[in-house]
């Protein structure tokens, strides 16, 4: 056969002993680590004092319902004595806690401290009673926090508090006392009078609590007031009016089965054993069992919802610390965008400067072409690459020049858009990108063919002698080749035709250098032109935006504090889920 288990509430104390003991190595560590051992340490000993509160306090059974609905008389009635103020009008303000002890004590809690009272009924109503002898209300009452009571004898039972609360429907004040002491007990007794059904604003009330603790929690008495205290009219009550209440308790609650007594508490006190006074205790002694299912839902309910306010605590720091990681994340992404915004626009002007800086200096790099043409016209022609090298050293001072003014343009714009300056070595990297290559100017030798005709008359001797004159230069002529060179220059003197060829030649191709030099000045001018681009690219490369980027804060803190507060919810999922029946196996 297979039938309901209900888990006991060592299951709980097994299901949060992990956590309790130590919480996982790994993110005790993490936790520690980021947050510091308080954390931790905090948590474990919550856990403890949770873990704790579910076998050792003492049962908590807190008597409410409507005003004058009997529950100081039933109290007194179940305690054998009157010891508790009762009547028909708003009695008890303040909450009076009962405990079994070795002797009997009345103390009144109040903000200056606890103060000792007479165990009689007349003392703690001159603290508790709401109302005085003319029927004002008191304001003494609101002074007392509560009446602890402690008689001796069995009842209640050793490790049991029963707890006399204010009415509702009295007042404001009253019915907030009623609601913060029901939130403290195991297990709320209501009590219902039976001079009417259960008012709207019992059923109020109750959704109220339902919500917050759970139907599992309640637990009901019917307190009949008899016209007479006769077994009669004991007997007619049960007959009918019993059956009212209990239906009308069912679906004020939404519950099947709750649990109910019916007893008559001004009968039962002088007759202990009738009057459903058996039945009251029998339901009270039950409660009395850390383990009886209501007591233990509730436990498991209020340990889990101890614990899901630790979770809570901590899902507060982590949806702080993740508001912080997301505005550091908005911050950087629109300080990213930012930049880039200013960034493009100086990029823009940068390249307008450039433009500007090459148009500018344009016509001074052309004009050295210019420059090395009036040397090629103003001395001797040189055919030994000289007017190239000329050329290319001109061309390099232009360039440097361009460069200077380039760097001037770009920090200019760089100021104007919070941008750093070119640096030394992307200067450096501009100057030489900016440098042509070696330059050549071509100088023909059309005159030295001149020559060589003018010389055909003489002999082969004679002609070898001045071609090597002209191969090996003067500082290689023997005194022989020399005699014969001028022997050949002296016939050439004397063909004057010869020398006007030569002259012309000599001409053409001096204007044919000067050109050169012009026309390479324009191709190096075209090619300095078309480095533009490059130029652009590497300024913007180096001239970076100022500010600096915004530090997104690691997230590793937040994911242990996460990992925290998951475990923690876990746990008070698996207690909530311990409050349910489970099926044994076959």
């Amino acid at each position: 056969m297979t039938g309901p288990v209900v888990p006991a509430l060592s299951d709980a104390v097994e299901v949060l002993a992990p956590t309790v003991a130590a919480l996982p190595p790994e993110l005790a560590g993490a936790v520690a680590y980021h947050w510091g051992d308080e954390l931790p340490r905090r948590t474990a000993d919550d856990l403890r004092a949770i873990t704790a509160a579910l076998l050792d306090d003492p049962v908590t059974v807190v008597f409410g319902g409507h005003f004058s609905s009997g529950k100081s008389t039933l109290l007194n009635a179940l305690l054998g004595r009157t010891l508790l103020p009762a009547s028909d009008f708003p009695e008890t303000g303040a909450a009076c806690w009962i405990s079994a002890g070795p002797a009997d004590r009345v103390v009144a809690v109040t903000p200056s401290g606890p103060v000792d009272l007479a165990v009689d009924v007349s003392a703690i109503a001159h603290e508790v009673s709401l109302v005085d002898a003319e029927g004002d209300y008191r304001e003494r009452v609101e002074k007392v926090r509560r009446i602890q009571v402690t008689v001796a004898g069995g009842t209640p039972a050793p490790g049991v508090v029963w707890v006399d609360s204010p009415g509702i429907n009295d007042t404001a004040t009253m019915t907030a006392r009623a609601a913060d002491v029901a939130r403290t007990g195991d297990v709320l007794v209501w009590v219902v009078t039976s001079r009417q059904a259960m008012s709207e604003t019992e059923q109020a009330y109750l959704a109220t609590y339902v919500a917050e603790r759970g139907a599992d929690s309640l637990a009901f008495v019917v307190n009949a007031f008899l016209t007479d205290d006769t077994e009669e009219e004991w007997e007619r009550f049960l007959g009918r009016g019993a059956r009212v209440h209990r239906d009308r308790i069912r679906d004020a609650v939404g519950e099947e089965e709750p649990e109910i007594a019916v007893v008559s508490a001004q009968a039962t006190a002088a007759a202990p054993g009738d009057f459903g006074g058996p039945e009251t205790r029998q339901l009270l002694a039950s409660l009395a069992d850390p383990d009886h299912p209501r007591v233990r839902a509730t436990r498991l309910t209020r340990a889990a919802a101890r614990v899901e306010r630790l979770a809570g605590d901590v899902d507060q720091r982590v949806r702080y610390e993740r508001a912080r990681i997301d505005a550091a994340r908005a911050a950087a992404a629109n300080s990213h965008d930012e930049a880039a915004a200013r960034h493009a626009h100086f990029t823009s002007a940068v390249a307008a400067a450039v433009t500007r800086c090459f148009e500018r200096h344009r016509p001074y790099v052309e004009h050295c072409g210019l420059q090395v043409a009036q040397e090629i016209g103003a001395g001797r022609l040189r055919r030994d690459g000289f007017y190239g090298s000329c050329l290319t050293y001109r061309i390099q001072l232009a360039v440097n020049a361009l460069a200077l003014d380039l760097a001037a343009a770009v920090n200019r714009c760089a100021g104007e858009h919070w941008c750093g300056v070119l640096s030394q070595h992307a200067f450096t990297a501009l100057t030489t990108h900016l440098y042509p290559g070696s330059v050549e100017v071509p100088v023909p030798d059309g005159a030295a063919g001149k020559v060589r005709k003018s010389l055909g008359s003489l002999g082969g001797a004679a002609r070898d002698k001045v071609a090597d004159v002209r191969v090996r230069g003067a500082g290689q002529v023997t005194a022989e080749t020399f005699r014969g060179a001028r022997d050949a220059a002296s016939a050439i003197r004397q063909d004057k035709g010869g020398a006007l060829r030569s002259a012309a030649a000599v001409f053409r191709d001096r204007v044919t250098a000067q050109d050169a030099s012009v026309a390479a000045a324009r191709v190096a001018t075209d090619g300095l032109l078309a480095k533009r681009d490059a130029v652009v690219r590497l300024v913007t490369d180096d001239c970076r935006p100022l500010a600096a980027p915004v530090a997104v804060p690691d997230e590793a803190p937040v994911r242990a504090i996460e990992a925290l507060r998951d475990l923690l919810r876990q746990r008070a999922a698996q207690c909530v889920a311990l409050t349910q029946p489970t099926r044994e196996a076959p």
